[in-house]
Order: C-alpha cells, then structure tokens, then sequence
C-alpha cells in the first residue's frame, strides 16, 4: 500500500472547503427571535388583519429563529393546512434577511435573495426568462411559497422539464438555503413528485408544522 499517496489525498480532502448554508452568525438566537416577531407583527399590519401572537404564532417564530441561526439542514419546509400563518411566517424570514442584509445596511455579508411562488416559477420557466430563472436557481437564499399547487410539468420550446424538480435538485447538490411553505404532507409529495425527489427533501429539509385553525375564519 502506498502511504503517501494516501496521505496526500487526506490532507486534499481535509483542506477542501466544506459548503456552508447560509445562517444569521452574529446575533443570538433571543434576539433574532425578537426581530423576526417584529416582521411577522409587520407583515400581519400589512395585510389590515389584527395580530394574533397565540402560541402557534409564537412557537413557529422561535423554531425558525433556532434554524436560522444554528447548524441544521441546509432547507427549511413549513408546511401544514391553509390559512395558518405559513406565508406570513415565509414573508417575516424573508422582510428579515433583507432588512439586515441588502447593501445599504450595514452589515458585512450581501445575500442575494428570492421570493417567489411555486406557480410563479412554473409562469417564468414557461417565458422562458432564462435569466430569472438562473437567479432563482443560485440565488444565495431562496423562498418558494406554496409548493405542490403548481403544474409538475411545462413545455418549453418543445421540450417537457419539471421546473421544481430541476431547481431543488440544483440547490441540494449546491447546498443553498431554500425556505417552503407547502400545504402537502410527506406522503402527498411523495405522490406528487415521486419518490427520489421525495427522498431528497427528507435530507435536505428541516420541517415546521404550521397547525392550527386558518386565521381567515
């Protein structure tokens, strides 16, 4: 056995960058948690609908507070029934990343950031704004709300791709931050995109439950 050819590659491998998501580093998890009650309190104000920061409320908002500034998975799913603060809570991370973020602000780190719903992404693949979509792709951080209510499939130029599964492939091999919201349990995403894609989600993903009654009644 040749020992220095094995050495050479440890000392290769172990000098390797190893991919990192993208996590808030320089602010505890108390006070991360407090800024992002303030931009779901904001969001809710938006909208003209009057905050209601029961328990639910406040235990997803520290759950999220918890991922986003620890080492968990690189993607976060929130799912669970319709009209229980999903979005909101996606739009409140999102308020958040940019606030601190965007250049103007004063920290030391630029993301880029997208927004955008699942039925979007099928609308630009289907424009074929190739642009949009590269960014969508490599964007540092990446919201998708609403996954599972969008046509599995578009045609492009004559050519059938299946825009979600593209994108979440790219991203879980790229190991970039990618936030869902999805009204789907695990067995209806496996139905829905089959089962290796469904396997990639377990690996990739953290989930939050969204439960209780729609805020809308």
């Amino acid at each position: 056995m040749n020992d220095d050819a094995i050495k050479k590659l440890l000392d290769l491998l172990n000098n390797q960058k190893k991919p990192e998501r993208f996590k808030i580093r320089d602010l505890d998890v108390e006070t991360v948690t407090k800024m992002l009650y303030l931009c779901y309190q904001k969001e809710v104000g938006n909208r003209r609908i009057a905050f209601n920061g029961d328990k639910d409320t406040k235990d997803k908002i520290e759950k999220t507070a918890k991922w986003i500034t620890g080492d968990y998975k690189v993607g976060l799913m929130v799912y669970g029934s319709v009209g229980n603060g999903k979005t909101t809570l996606l739009r409140s991370i999102n308020l958040l990343l940019k606030s601190m973020y965007s250049p103007d602000r004063g920290w030391d780190e630029n993301l880029s950031i997208e927004y955008v719903t699942a039925i979007e992404i099928f609308n630009i693949t289907k424009s074929d704004d190739q642009h949009r979509y590269k960014r969508i792709k490599d964007c540092d951080v990446l919201f998708i709300d609403d996954l599972g209510v969008e046509p599995i499939t578009a045609k492009v130029w004559g050519n059938e791709i299946s825009p979600i599964t593209d994108i979440i492939y790219h991203r879980y091999d790229e190991q970039l931050c990618t936030i869902i919201t999805s009204n789907l349990s695990d067995e209806a995403l496996k139905e829905r995109y089959g089962l290796r894609m469904a396997d990639r989600m377990v690996e990739m993903f953290d989930s939050i439950n969204s439960s209780g009654v729609s805020y809308r009644q």
